[in-house]
C-alpha cells in the first residue's frame, strides 16, 4: 500500500510541475493520465492475486515470468509508474495524449480480461 501511495504521490508532483515539462498539462492530459494510473494499480493488485495463485493462473507479462513473486511485482510496477509519468511529462502534449490514451487502453484491457478468467485485486 505504501508503494502505491509514493508511486500516486510521484505522478501528482510530475503532473503538476510545469518546471519539468515540455508543455503543461491540461485536463484531458490529467484525466488520461488519472485513467492509465488507475488502471495500471488495477493491473498490478490482479498480478499480486496470480503470485498468490500460483496453482490457478500464471502471469504472462514475460517481463515477470510465469510466477514471479510479490516483491518482484511491487518493484516492477513501481517504476512502470514513475516511467510513465517521466515520459509522460517529457513528451510534448499531443504525444502525450497518445501516450496515456494508449496506456490507459493497454492497461484497461488486459485488466478486462484478467477479470473474465477470474482474476481478483490482491493487496
Amino acid at each position: 500500500m505504501k508503494a502505491i501511495i509514493v508511486a500516486a504521490l510521484l505522478f501528482l508532483f510530475f503532473a503538476a510541475s510545469p518546471v519539468w515539462a515540455t508543455d503543461s498539462w491540461d485536463r484531458t492530459d490529467i484525466m488520461l493520465g488519472a485513467v492509465a494510473l488507475t488502471a495500471t494499480v488495477v493491473d498490478w493488485g490482479q498480478t499480486r492475486y496470480i503470485a498468490k495463485h500460483p496453482d490457478q493462473f500464471r502471469e504472462r507479462n514475460s517481463s515477470l515470468g510465469e510466477h514471479p513473486g510479490t516483491g518482484r511485482i511491487d518493484t516492477y510496477f513501481a517504476g512502470v509508474m514513475v516511467g510513465s509519468a517521466v515520459i509522460a511529462h517529457i513528451l510534448p502534449s499531443h504525444y502525450r495524449k497518445w501516450f496515456l490514451g494508449s496506456l490507459a487502453v493497454l492497461e484497461i484491457g488486459v485488466t478486462m480480461h484478467n477479470r473474465n478468467i477470474g482474476i481478483k485485486v490482491s493487496f
